[in-house]
């Protein structure tokens, strides 16, 4: 694992990098490490819970007790009764009665940025920072467990216990006797190991090529009795078993045989997959992409899987839709979360097909199932997704949208009408040259060029002027493993395994010529861009890159996270990390200010065309979010720049096409003046501004309602997620007296379109009207007023006690 200092947290602090703050996750018993716990019990940290599995008597282990966690833990270790958790707030539970499990203490670490490893012992705790600190708590008394030293270290990577000896492996192997907790006695030996396991007297090291034994007859001072050549390359965990050691070595898995140190042999297993990993009597427990798989070892040499799973699935991307969220979980399925309570996600439908990306475009969910092709789904406004159409034969990992058509890229790139109903085939495909087998894809459109990046042939191009008809153009070959595209004005941003960040921009022809380079980036596995941030998404987190200079990208530094990341998608302050650890976390982003503002009401129909426009008076480009939401709760999205100085317009029909009528909400990075323009069948205007979310307040007074004129209001509680609002309306005439009292429920979040006449069948001649939402809740409004030719006139309510 990579380790990120404190220093280049804080440079991204300092240059402008974003500062996340988590605010929630969801992952059903997504596991994150295991341990062995006594003879007859294997512990699991989920998300904010310890599951406890027995395994007394039985042939595979059985969920005895789930405990909730007050906080969320990535670190597991056991000593005798206790266990200790940790993360941003360590924890101490008692499990000498498994049935009854008892927190019984609690502290936070005093210094460091990460935990990197974590141990527990005979009244005492040691935490190894990724910043370099050695942490050792004194918990004679749990309660009120004390700091009792501080010791640097140079970038830990594991630790093992014997007694009161600590033995931590990294840039040296330094030996503390903590016998004294207050003053541990040291010892540096010049040793650079991964990772470091004690069986019986004996001390074995493992890294890169090699393993090591040490005996331990004077533990300050490990004496080499016997070494291993070993073909790996890198060390996530290693484990004793017995007579065996259990190297997981990434992709592969070694045995070596330690029974006799000064003569030991290995033997290369295709067993486990990344994770970490217990071992007790004859079975191996392993965490992994939120599975718990158990190995039957009895037989060290031809090892094998027990047949037990509990949850399945890797995240792979997360996109927000108004309430929901469609959580693209690998072989998990394709999942709709609630996410009005960021606290607590839950699951509100699930369809069990193994799903790579997820887009939603017209209303409609469309999915990337990987090899069982791609389908379409409806999102009912409870959250449920239902089939609308499928093809089950052209494998595929991405899809994006260009216009009237769904763009899918896989094994070749197909081609779907995004009102297509029959799915079995698409209107049209390109299989890839030459290549065989699936890959790791993205895609990104610019102008009648999509471009595919491909993890073995690096960026392909198509050119779709005609849609029906692609065209292959090329490719520029990537040797470290293109993962993800995404466009910035002109510009490709490339995401690679081995270069990181690298900027492209394409020729005439659709070549693309390499002109900036953003430095290397841990094996990112995705892409995406926020204002002019690109944010690279990878094994080890986060990593920032300020591209408002394309051919000179800068380094804003990282934001480490347990477990990885495969992509990241935003709305409004919130971002949306999926594959971490198998789950999917929303995170705010603190320091930025977000300007959002609502257009209370867009038409778009045969009598009435809408023009929308965002004025950017600010020095600096701007990135906003927008969201339509019908009457009847249907939610759209969409993204746009507007340069400094400039301008975007659109049409209603080419922004929304498939929506006649709804609000708009903006959500921007600085202000934006929004404008809607109307135009009736004659082509006579009118137009209102967009209203300031922040300025409303749960009142809002019409101030002119001409009588002898067709009046209607929009009424809209843009803050809130669910349920309704009571809203009490009065009607004034012209000498301020009271003409009529009525009663409204509004839907949140959805505009509500009325005819002042349907609340008040007698209007005076001139008259003024004021809505009050009794629960609280801000609200905004537009009136419209229609003469005998309907010809329309526009304005935006008036918010009592906010600038003119």
């Amino acid at each position: 694992m990579t380790i990120f200092p404190i220093w280049l947290v804080l440079l991204g602090f300092q240059t402008g990098a974003p500062q996340l703050a988590e605010l929630g996750s969801w992952g059903e018993s997504t596991y994150r490490t295991v341990t062995a716990a006594g003879k007859e019990t294997v512990l699991v940290l989920g998300y904010k819970e310890l599951i406890f599995f027995d395994k007394a008597g039985a042939e595979e282990p059985e969920v005895s007790r789930r405990f909730p966690l007050p906080h969320q833990g990535y670190l597991l270790s056991a000593h005798a009764d206790r266990v200790l958790i940790a993360g941003d707030q360590t924890v101490l539970i008692d499990i000498s009665n498994p049935t009854e499990p008892e927190i019984i203490g609690s502290f936070r670490p005093h210094l460091g940025n990460y935990i990197r490893d974590a141990i527990l012992g005979d009244g005492f705790a040691c935490l190894a920072t990724a910043d370099g600190f050695l942490l050792v708590y004194d918990l004679t008394n749990p309660a009120q467990p004390k700091p009792a030293a501080v010791q640097l270290i140079d970038f830990p990577s594991d630790m093992a216990l014997r007694d009161r000896h600590l033995y931590v492996t990294g840039n040296h192997l330094d030996v503390f006797d903590l016998t004294q907790l207050q003053a541990p006695v040291r010892n540096r030996l010049g040793i650079s190991r991964d990772a470091v396991v004690i069986r019986n007297d004996t001390l074995f090291l493992t890294g890169v090529g090699v393993i090591e034994a040490y005996s331990l007859d004077n533990p300050m001072q490990p004496a080499l009795v016997g070494s291993l050549q070993l073909d790996i390359d890198f060390v996530i965990q290693a484990e004793a078993a017995g007579d065996h050691l259990i190297v997981n070595a990434g992709f592969k898995t070694v045995l070596v045989d330690i029974g006799d140190p000064a003569a030991m042999t290995s033997v290369t297993i295709d067993k486990m997959k990344n994770g970490v990993f217990a071992v007790q009597d004859d079975r191996v427990y392993q965490a992994t992409d939120g599975d718990l798989v158990v190995f039957d070892i009895q037989d060290p040499v031809s090892w094998s899987p027990v047949p037990f799973e509990t949850f399945t699935g890797e995240a792979f991307r997360l996109v927000p839709l108004g309430d929901y969220g469609l959580l693209a979980h690998g072989s998990g399925g394709l999942r709709a979360l609630d996410l009005r309570d960021l606290d607590k996600i839950v699951q509100v439908s699930h369809i069990e097909r193994e799903t790579r990306d997820v887009l939603i475009a017209a209303g409609v969910v469309w999915a990337a199932h990987g090899r069982d092709g791609i389908a379409a789904f409806n999102l009912s406004a409870s959250g449920e997704l239902s089939l609308r159409g499928a093809a089950g034969y052209l494998p595929t990992r991405a899809v994006t949208r260009h216009g009237d058509y769904i763009l899918a890229a896989g094994d070749g790139l197909y081609v779907y009408g995004i009102y297509q109903q029959d799915l079995r085939e698409p209107l049209a495909s390109f299989e890839l040259p030459g290549l065989d087998g699936p890959s790791e894809t993205d895609l990104t459109v610019i102008g009648n060029h999509v471009y595919v990046s491909h993890l073995r042939a690096g960026l392909l191009v198509y050119d779709i002027a005609d849609p029906l008809q692609p065209r292959y153009v090329g490719y520029r070959p990537v040797t470290t493993g293109a993962t993800g595209v995404v466009h910035a004005d002109d510009m490709l941003l490339l995401s690679s395994r081995g270069n990181g960040l690298t900027v492209l921009k394409p020729g005439p022809d659709a070549d693309a010529t390499i002109v900036g380079h953003g430095g290397d980036a841990y094996r990112p596995s995705g892409l995406s861009m926020r204002r002019n941030v690109a944010w690279l998404a990878g094994e080890s987190g986060l990593r920032f890159y300020d591209t408002a200079d394309p051919l000179a990208p800068i380094d804003l530094g990282a934001f480490p996270i347990h477990g990885g990341a495969r992509s990241v998608t935003f709305n409004g302050r919130a971002v949306f990390l999926a594959g971490a650890g198998g789950k999917a976390t929303i995170y705010s982003i603190r320091g930025e200010e977000t300007y959002r503002t609502i257009i209370p009401w867009v038409v778009n129909n045969d009598n009435f065309q809408a023009r929308i426009s965002l004025v950017n008076a600010g020095n600096r480009r701007a990135t906003a979010a927008l969201t339509a939401v019908t009457r009847e709760g249907r939610t759209e999205t969409a993204s746009v720049t507007v340069n400094s100085g400039g301008r975007f317009v659109t049409k209603a029909s080419d922004l929304f096409p498939d929506l006649t009528g709804y609000s708009l909400t903006i959500d921007a990075d600085q202000p934006l003046l929004p404008r809607f323009f109307i135009f009736n069948s004659q082509g006579s205007p009118s137009q209102a501004r967009g209203q300031l979310v922040g300025k409303l307040n749960s009142e809002l007074l019409f101030g002119y309602v001409p009588g002898e004129h067709t009046a209607a209001i929009v009424l809209t509680a843009p803050e809130k997620s669910s349920g309704t609002t009571p809203v009490a309306a009065t009607l004034f005439d012209a000498s301020g007296k009271v003409a009529g009292e009525t009663r409204i429920t509004l839907e949140a979040n959805r505009p509500n379109a009325l005819l002042v006449r349907s609340l008040f069948p007698t209007l005076p001649q001139d008259a003024t009207l004021r809505v009050h939402a009794t629960d609280g809740s801000r609200l905004a409004g537009t009136t419209f007023i229609f003469d005998a030719n309907g010809q329309p006139s526009m304005a935006e309510a008036f918010t009592p006690g906010a600038p003119l």
